[in-house]
């Protein structure tokens, strides 16, 4: 996964620091929030930290400006440097009791074309690929994987220091054009333009509102969402498989802001080929978790514009507070009532109660919308504002019918 062709091709020592290859680093004019860093004086890290770390830039590397690298005698410093395949992409993996389960099940069979003699690694290629030319397409599950980086390193070793790194060389990896992005552990979906793009990594964003998306062959929703391939497969391995999450929240050119790990507890039993009676309830329990989220959102927002009596203030800080106390019992409440599901899409006992759970996510943004307010209640201003705002928890004030003008 390494160039060993950029330490001659990026010429006068043109290295990026050990500071830039590590991403949770400050490096150049960044801040330092968290530690204290010097690009002068960095604290070298072992070699396998910074081989993590070239990972990251290969999977998640951002797009833009680079070091400088010349080939074939023409030098270029922001040739082709898009975005890595994963970058701000949410992939979803099957993970079973053991590394071989889990291993097995993260398998999608190849095409019936599919040769493993074309198919192949970096590094079982026999020349490094030309970066003038366009770059080789995927051909199977493993150049997939792992031959679709837009970015090309090199770790300089410390001669001082056997097992750190001082150094490495971050560049463009094709001068030209990009390589198609593809992969089947993505959330694919439409946007409003009619484009197809991964759904994003986002750390406030809790795994199970993605379930459906996880479940269903046609999960609801306007982007149309498409499933990760990979679960096609997966109750050919074992029905009690869960599902990890991983990704990077980030922005598509330079900005970093945290890694996102999730998990569910076992929930490939109810993919819809395997129970196709609990999708109605899956899929109708996330909508109702996200509608009074996006309720409690508006109401909050309302309340403190019409508080602060601007209709453009900024009510940002009131729907964070609220969203922080009503996600997580939105989501303590979903799995509750997932785990009383049975394979014919019933609460045990009772069947799936639409009244019952709509009353529960009501009651959570009620909560955490009384709470938030309750500051400005003591104002004659400030009760009127809520009193008025609350009723968007209920979906706001309906319009009526146009009448019909009589003949």
């Amino acid at each position: 996964m390494q160039d060993a062709r950029l330490a001659g091709q990026c010429h006068g020592g043109n290295t990026a620091g050990v500071n830039k290859l590590i991403v949770t680093r400050p490096a150049g004019n960044a801040h330092a929030w968290f530690r204290h860093g010097s690009d002068a004086r960095p604290d070298l890290p072992s070699a396998a930290e910074a081989v993590l770390s070239l990972l990251v830039w290969h999977y998640y590397g951002p797009s833009g400006r680079c070091s400088a690298r010349e080939v074939n005698g023409v030098k270029t410093a922001s040739a082709s440097a898009t975005a890595g395949p994963l970058r701000t992409a949410l992939s979803c993996h099957p993970e079973g009791d053991t590394l071989f389960e889990t291993l097995l099940a993260g398998l999608v069979p190849p095409g019936v074309t599919v040769r493993r003699s074309f198919d192949l690694c970096p590094w079982e290629r026999e020349e490094l690929p030309d970066p003038d030319a366009a770059p080789p397409l995927p051909c199977g599950p493993c150049s997939r994987l792992t031959a679709c980086s837009q970015h090309a390193l090199l770790l300089v070793p410390d001669e001082n220091s056997p097992g750190l790194v001082r150094d490495a060389y971050i560049t463009w990896a094709y001068r030209t054009r990009r390589i198609p992005r593809d992969d089947n552990h993505l959330i694919w979906q439409i946007s409003q333009q009619g484009n197809r793009y991964p759904r994003p990594a986002d750390s406030r964003r809790a795994l199970w509102r993605d379930l459906d998306a996880l479940l269903l062959h046609e999960p609801p929703g306007t982007a149309q969402p498409q499933r990760p391939k990979v679960f096609d497969y997966t109750s050919e391995v074992s029905e009690d498989l869960r599902v990890r999450a991983l990704g990077f929240e980030q922005e598509g050119q330079a900005k970093d802001t945290q890694f996102v790990d999730a998990g569910t507890p076992p929930v490939m039993g109810f993919t819809e080929q395997k129970a196709p009676a609990t999708a109605p309830a899956v899929g109708r329990m996330r909508q109702l978790g996200e509608m009074y989220g996006r309720r409690l959102e508006r109401a909050v927002k309302r309340a403190w514009a019409e508080y602060m009596n601007d209709p453009k203030a900024n009510g940002d800080t009131w729907a964070a507070e609220a969203a922080a106390r009503c996600w997580p019992g939105a989501e303590a409440e979903f799995w509750d009532r997932f785990r009383h599901l049975d394979n014919t899409g019933h609460t045990l006992g009772a069947g799936f109660d639409p009244a019952a759970a709509r009353t529960a996510f009501l009651r959570l943004a009620t909560d955490a919308y009384d709470t938030v307010t309750a500051s400005v209640t003591r104002t004659q201003r400030g009760a009127k504002a809520v009193s008025h705002a609350r009723i968007d928890l209920y979906g706001g004030v309906r319009k009526k019918a146009a009448s019909t003008p009589a003949a």
